[in-house]
């Protein structure tokens, strides 16, 4: 029998009807006792704050009947103790206030799990008319953290690190809401600290509450939870967690992550969300009707954001009753331009390479609005009396308030409402959804009588993260690059949400002496979900250092936002507003800050910090935030992080203070491989660094010198490989030799290890290449920003005498094809970092076409997934048209189309007559242009006029401009010879 037991076993042969002996469960950490002074805790480890009971409730219990309402305390009652396997209970069955009785059972469950001890429970109410509204368990009090010592780390938004000062006063925050983001907080000291966490899997209504008493330098701290447990219910209290832990508060950080990976996935990051650098916000329409952005100027909206580096537009205001206004109805404006137009406008966004995301409110229905009337009301919360929770939006002086009502997040018809938006969303063209406020609010009670829960309930809570969720699932079945945004963040839509609009304490950008002092903590947030992307929260058009800096080092997304028309001036002509500007506007932006730089420095650096990331994405785009793990470092006033990315680490240090400064930096078992800023690419590493400015210093893991594995990986250079296993490529079996099938790359000049880099892919035609030489496809593409690649052709089986002498890519070879290259270009993806798909290209000429065209035709997952560009050059129609084109997959995609127009003499066989092709060839191609068309593709068709079959060096500068995303060249026409068989 284990000691814990016999300890247990004891302490229950003394029990009486009180609590006058203690119960004790021991733990690798330490001891827990409850007796009739309450909860204490003995930490092994000094380090580790204790917990004192002094004889406050460890519980509280309100009822509630139609007459009164009734608080019951801990300490008036006389529980029962048992033991348990693995711990002991204290079981209520009945409560008293010292003269009354009441029918309501709570049973308590102690127990050690591992390092860690757990609370557990059961409320029953068998009392009739009486109702236990809320119940605040555990209550914890004697909490030796003093906040000098052990601040308290909290999870209002990324996070708070409360300590110093030595001040009293109570701080809470409800769950699931922008204040309370995570279900734990912890007392931490510099060698050791408390974690206290709930352990809540369906992500219930629930408030933590802390308070520091300055003159017994004891805190306590309890989880108030609102079951609303009728007469005839039971209710299980959700697992309170506390762990005396050694070290640093990342401890604690890791015990919650492991427990929410146990019961939760977080949503596996799309590509384009992941190297996404920001977005720029603008409300086209505002509350008042003033329209600033109709929907042709989206294109000027992509310049303005191509400026700064930007690569998403969040559309707020897009629909007819402008910003906050008549909500939740979204109806595409004709005062804007109307919906075709809002397709095209949309549709030259995507191709301008940016990503859109269309706003709806997730909660407001304005009371005005025929919605509201017909069907709102039966959808908003309500209070006790009935009345509809009520929240008022007003952005002018001059307009407004516009009256809303809140919607109950459980009622089926306001599901049905967001799901359809959204889909309304994706039909336009748009890249995703937000929800806004929907992170933001925290739980409320709800007493309607038709949503589908009891009367009352706690609602923002665990069915708003369901409903999310199918949303979400439903637009991944229907647009697998499609994602669901809401207004701030918390942890219960993690498996919904790939990118928050930020709007909680981190987001916003801290003074230096905030940021010196750490009260704002985002490493909180960011160390526990490092894969979890935000955007900073900047309500005005243009980032200054200190906002676009501080965004950077911790890795938020950047924003800057355009919400009223001096904005509008700002953006388009570099005009600085004054405050008279916004004299009708109740909430301006920071005219101080516009004023404070010239607009042009501001676009210059902003633009400067993206293309760094971009320099450095893998580490800063898809690093993982280790916070100050892994380095030691010395430097006055400055704040370092770093962010490891396969066998390296990059070391952010930023001084935002107006002097240099100096420092020291050193990572273990590593050698220092670079080091670099924004505005310089290579910088003396230990240099002081300058004010307001940002370093990334990047060490190469020891173990890795040897290996060589990168040793090639230089600005470039060719990667080769051969591929003995697979089928002979058709260029051997053409020539009738046994050469195997090789792929070739070429590096970019600018490449490196941390960038993000597209594939450029070119396909011969005829029998294609042997895959030896890349220097065709890098002629193409350029000497920048791609890697160039080739690859021969192959067919399943090669047939001289059939026709076009056997060459030519049939459906037979779709196998064969998808199963080579998947094979090639896996081995290529692996020995190269930073890969992307984001405007990777697959195309060819001729029978190259042919096989790109059989690809997509076909649906092979591999080419999809990892491509989002494909050419034909006078290939590929008879796999396209005319149901080719059908992929879902390929509504994220850019497709381009040349096609000769003269003539194309083809012969069956040798000693047969040769006819002319071409006029079969173009009802084929308009077949497929009409489908791409009416598809609503990014399609582009270019006729290379008076050309014949072919790729002449004209075009192939039109193949590298569409590619890289520019203007393509007007190509005139040219009269040719007759054409000769070709294949």
């Amino acid at each position: 029998m284990n000691s814990t037991r016999v300890l247990l076993l004891t302490a229950i042969a003394f029990l009486t009807s009180s609590l006058a002996t203690a119960a004790s469960l021991d733990g690798p950490r330490g001891t827990l006792t409850v007796d009739e002074h309450g909860l204490g805790l003995t930490p092994r480890d000094s380090a580790c704050p204790a917990i004192v009971a002094h004889g406050g409730p460890m519980w509280s219990l309100r009822l509630k009947s139609a007459s009164r309402e009734v608080l019951l305390l801990s300490t008036t009652q006389k529980p029962r103790q048992e033991t348990s396997a693995d711990g002991v209970r204290l079981v209520y069955d009945t409560l008293t206030d010292g003269t009354n009785t009441w029918k309501v059972g709570l049973t308590l469950h102690f127990r050690r799990k591992q390092d860690a001890f757990e609370i557990s429970g059961e409320l029953c109410n068998n009392h009739d008319g009486v109702m236990v509204a809320d119940l605040a368990c555990i209550a914890l009090s004697g909490i030796a953290a003093p906040p000098e010592t052990h601040p308290l780390l909290w999870p209002n938004g990324l996070g708070q690190r409360l300590g110093g000062g030595g001040k009293g006063g109570e701080q809470t925050f409800p769950y699931p809401s922008r204040t309370g983001t995570m279900q734990w907080c912890a007392f931490d000291g510099e060698r050791g600290g408390l974690y206290v966490g709930c352990h809540d899997a369906t992500h219930g209504a629930k408030t933590f509450a802390s308070r520091f008493d300055p003159k017994t330098q004891r805190s306590t701290l309890s989880i108030r939870h609102q079951p609303f447990c009728a007469s005839g219910g039971r209710w299980t209290l959700p697992t309170t967690v506390l762990l005396p832990y050694s070290g640093t508060w990342h401890t604690a950080a890791k015990f919650y992550r492991a427990w929410f990976d146990s019961v939760a996935k977080v949503r596996p990051q799309l590509d384009w969300v992941r190297d996404a650098s920001g977005w720029l916000l603008c409300i086209l329409k505002q509350q008042n009707g003033s329209v600033m952005w109709p929907y042709p100027s989206l294109e000027k909206l992509a310049d303005i954001a191509d400026e700064r580096g930007l690569d998403v537009l969040g559309l707020f205001g897009w629909a007819h009753g402008g910003h906050d206004h008549l909500y939740p109805d979204y109806i595409p404006d004709p005062q804007m331009g109307g919906p075709e137009v809002l397709r095209r406008a949309l549709k030259e966004v995507r191709r301008r390479g940016k990503r859109s995301i269309i706003y709806a409110n997730g909660q407001l229905m304005d009371i005005a609005t025929e919605y509201y009337q017909t069907q709102g009301k039966d959808q908003a919360v309500l209070r006790e009396d009935g009345t509809p929770v009520r929240q008022d939006w007003q952005k002018f002086r001059s307009f407004g308030p516009v009256k809303c009502a809140l919607a109950c997040q459980a009622a089926e018809g306001w599901q049905k409402r967001m799901l359809e938006l959204a889909r309304q969303a994706q039909e336009l063209g748009a890249d995703g959804i937000l929800f806004d406020q929907l992170g933001v609010t925290g739980p409320m009670a709800c007493w309607a009588r038709n949503h589908g829960h009891p009367s009352p309930a706690m609602v923002y809570a665990g069915e708003r993260a369901a409903w999310v969720r199918r949303v979400a699932d439903e637009m991944k079945r229907i647009a697998p690059e499609f994602i669901v945004m809401t207004e701030g963040i918390h942890d219960s839509v993690l498996d919904s949400v790939p990118l928050f609009h930020g709007c909680m304490v981190g987001v916003f950008t801290p003074t230096e002496k905030e940021l010196l002092a750490g009260t704002t903590f985002p490493e909180m947030f960011r160390y526990t979900f490092p894969e979890v992307l935000t955007t900073q929260r900047h309500p005005t058009p243009m980032l200054n250092r200190l906002a676009a800096n501080y965004a950077c080092i911790y890795g938020l997304r950047y924003e800057i936002e355009s919400r009223y028309a001096p904005d509008v001036r700002y953006l388009k002509e570099g005009v600085i507003p004054t405050r008279a500007d916004y004299a009708d506007i109740l909430n301006p932006p920071n005219v101080e800050m516009m004023a404070a730089t010239p607009p042009a420095e501001a676009t210059r650096y902003l633009k400067q910090l993206v293309e760094f990331q971009h320099r450095h994405a893998a580490l800063l785009l898809r690093g993982r935030f280790e916070d100050d793990r892994g380095f030691e470092f010395k430097g006055e006033r400055l704040i370092a992080k770093a962010y490891a990315a396969s066998k390296q680490l990059g070391v952010l240090v930023w001084n935002p203070t107006d002097k240099p400064a100096t420092f020291s930096l050193s990572v273990p078992k590593a050698r220092l491989a670079s080091a670099a800023e924004p505005e310089r690419d290579q910088v003396e590493a230990f240099s002081p660094l300058p004010a307001q400015s940002i370093r990334l210093l990047v060490w190469q893991k020891q173990k890795d010198e040897s290996s060589g594995a990168t040793a090639s990986l230089k600005p470039g250079a060719k990667i080769q490989f051969t591929f003995p296993n697979l089928p002979p490529p058709l260029h051997a079996q053409a020539r009738t030799n046994s050469a195997p099938a090789m792929l070739t790359a070429l590096l970019p000049d600018n490449y490196t290890p941390e960038g993000r880099w597209p594939l450029f892919v070119f396909l011969g035609g005829g029998i294609g290449s042997k895959g030896d030489d890349a220097s065709f496809a890098r002629k193409l593409i350029g000497t920048r920003d791609f890697i160039a690649v080739s690859m021969p052709l192959f067919q399943r089986v090669f047939e001289p005498k059939q026709f076009l002498g056997g060459v030519a890519i049939t459906v037979d070879d779709f196998e064969t094809l998808r199963s080579a290259y998947r094979t090639m270009l896996a081995k290529l993806m692996k020995a190269v970092p930073g890969i992307v798909a984001e405007r990777s290209t697959l195309g060819g000429s001729s029978n190259g076409g042919h096989a790109t065209a059989l690809l997509i035709a076909g649906g092979d997952e591999f080419t999809l997934e990892h491509f989002r560009q494909f050419y034909f050059v006078d290939g590929g129609a008879q796999f396209l048209a005319p149901f080719g084109l059908n992929a879902t997959a390929l509504e994220k995609c850019r497709l381009l189309l040349l096609r000769a127009d003269q003539g194309h003499q083809v012969s069956f066989k040798p000693g047969l007559p040769s006819w002319d092709i071409r006029p079969s060839l173009d009802k084929i191609f308009d077949a497929v242009n009409d489908a791409a068309r009416a598809r609503g593709l990014d399609w582009t068709q270019v006729v290379m006029r008076g050309r014949k079959h072919g790729f002449e060096p004209e075009f192939h500068v039109v193949v590298g401009q569409w590619a890289r995303g520019e203007k393509t060249n007007e190509v005139p026409p040219k009269p040719v010879t007759p054409a000769s068989p070709q294949h």
